[in-house]
């Protein structure tokens, strides 16, 4: 047996005793991948699908505006229409946090719009010199629907609500202006066939992403698994850390130069049991993912690209992880010191790289500071293995910066062995 062959073993059997090491290293990713995902389900869902509560109140006794109406908001898919039978206010109910929406029909609302619709009607037949004079008795001016939004909603979204329920209106006055002219000019009402000829279809557009073979934001899984899965690999610092420190303490470094085995060997059969670690901490959280997570009724974890860009993206990301590790270990002269510095340098690199909070919610600032912190280039590369259908190529452009990291943290370690003496 090869000499590093053997300290490869050794080091696997020393790191099953860790137990500690080892929970920190797997269960506690999972736990956080977990709640996180739990808990940012519904925000994600507000951004991506979630659609608006509104409450109807219906002040009119025109049922059958009422009814078109309803149908119209329905069939837009942005909201989860409720309606209001009690005698309520629509500043009541919004204050009872009911609905962030309150659609209040006024008294009258259909009778004054059917008014007008007759008034249009007969102007339009005068314009085409179908009639000679227009009636102006009796016109009175259509009331408006009045919208009660809860504070919390921003002003784009309401722009966008408004903007939906004026239209659900309008569609309603085309018809029945529609409707009043084939009766003026026919003197009969429309059958549905007829009806349907006349009324222009609904206009459809192509919608497509900007970037070519990708998908919009991830979900709250897509984010969440492959978020702490880098966490979980950088957070082997605590481990490969003072593991390394621990050794050079006790005069291990020493012993090994009598032995048939190089520090060198020692150090790289140590980085291999590490970065297997890592491979196996991916294989755990996106089994999670894939398999558990849509039986506790969350979004299942969809690669989309196939399991080679993934790999190759945890392949890299565990290489960079490892070699944090090895430089944090190398420079420190306590375990307090490389557990202290190795978990708050992780936890502050993940805060800016994206971990806690996706990079597309973050503001512009931080998303030029998040460029500095390998967790964001981490982040992309998974981003591009699970969320876009493109070629290996494109994957390596993503991970090339982790690589360049990698190898400029094994230079400085290598220089710190040298500067102690240790090689």
């Amino acid at each position: 047996m090869s000499p590093l062959v053997a300290s490869i073993i050794k080091e696997f059997k020393v790191l099953s005793r860790d137990k500690t090491g080892l929970l920190l290293m797997f269960l506690m990713p999972l736990v956080l991948a977990l709640l996180m995902t739990v808990l940012q389900n519904s925000a994600f869902k507000i951004v991506n699908e979630n659609k608006v509560d509104l409450m109807l109140i219906n002040n009119d006794s025109n049922s059958l505006f009422f009814q078109n109406f309803c149908k119209g908001i329905e069939q837009t898919g942005m909201f989860d229409l409720k309606i209001n039978t009690k005698e309520i206010s629509s500043k009541k109910l919004s204050e009872d946090k009911e609905s962030i929406v309150v659609v209040t029909i006024p008294k009258g609302y259909a009778y004054t719009l059917d008014q007008e619709v007759k008034a249009k009607a007969e102007q339009s037949l005068q314009m085409f010199g179908m009639l000679e004079s227009v009636s102006t008795k009796g016109i009175i001016g259509v009331k408006n629907i009045e919208l009660s939004f809860d504070p919390v909603l921003q002003e784009s979204y309401r722009f966008s609500i408004k903007s939906t329920v004026l239209s659900v209106v309008m569609a309603i006055q085309n018809e029945m202006l529609l409707k009043q002219l084939f009766y003026d000019v026919n003197q009969s009402e429309p059958d549905s066939a007829a009806l349907s000829k006349i009324l222009p279809k609904p206009l459809l557009l192509s919608e497509s992403l900007i970037k070519e073979n990708s998908v919009a934001n991830p979900n709250a899984t897509q984010h969440n698994i492959p978020a702490w899965t880098v966490f979980a690999m950088f957070f082997t610092v605590i481990s490969l850390g003072g593991n390394i420190v621990r050794e050079k303490r006790s005069g291990s470094f020493l012993r090994i130069k009598t032995l048939p085995i190089s520090i060198t060997q020692m150090l790289i059969a140590k980085q291999v049991v590490f970065w297997i670690v890592t491979v196996l901490q991916t294989l755990v959280l996106f089994s999670i993912g894939i398999l558990i997570f849509p039986m506790l009724q969350l979004p299942p974890l969809v690669i989309s690209s196939g399991l080679l860009p993934l790999f190759l993206a945890t392949l890299c990301c565990g290489l960079c992880a490892v070699s944090f590790a090895l430089c944090i270990g190398v420079y420190s002269d306590t375990v307090e010191q490389a557990n202290g510095f190795g978990a708050a340098s992780v936890v502050i690199l993940a805060a800016v790289g994206g971990i806690f909070v996706p990079l597309f919610a973050m503001p512009e600032v931080f998303k030029l500071i998040a460029n500095v912190s390998p967790f964001s280039w981490a982040m992309k590369a998974y981003y591009s293995a699970i969320l876009e259908i493109s070629p290996i190529h494109k994957l390596l452009l993503n991970v090339l910066p982790l690589l360049l990291l990698t190898a400029i943290l094994q230079l400085i370690a290598f220089i710190g062995l040298k500067r102690k003496n240790l090689l």
